[in-house]
């Protein structure tokens, strides 16, 4: 797998606390050594009127809910739903590959079935 790309509709009011749970998963899961094949990325930002209501929500997200990913190196793009916008996401992926083992019999695959995951 070369990585993981979580989506987030920042039009949300809060994360669920099952993509809480997951974000917790993917920051164990990962290492300081391979972090950087996480992105974060938020959807729906052009619905938002309010340009300083999405500039905080955004910093909201990346401080304290992914904050300490961040920190550690995954990344945080805005995905404008366009062609281009989905390529900057993936060539991120691909420019960044290498292999990460998934443990046998690991539960993270059907786990993460329901959220917007896209492995590759």
């Amino acid at each position: 797998m070369g990585g993981i790309i979580y989506l987030h509709d920042i039009t949300s009011d809060r994360i669920s606390d099952d993509a809480g749970r997951l974000i917790k998963l993917l920051e164990d899961w990962y290492s300081e050594a391979t972090i950087h094949k996480v992105l974060f990325g938020t959807t729906k930002g052009q619905h938002m009127k309010d340009l300083s209501a999405l500039q905080d929500k955004r910093y909201e997200l990346s401080t304290k809910h992914w904050g300490s990913m961040i920190g550690k190196g995954a990344r945080l793009l805005d995905f404008n739903n366009t062609r281009i916008s989905a390529l900057q996401f993936l060539e991120l992926i691909v420019n960044t590959r290498q292999e990460i083992l998934i443990p046998y019999g690991s539960k993270i695959l059907p786990d993460c079935i329901n959220f917007k995951l896209i492995l590759i």
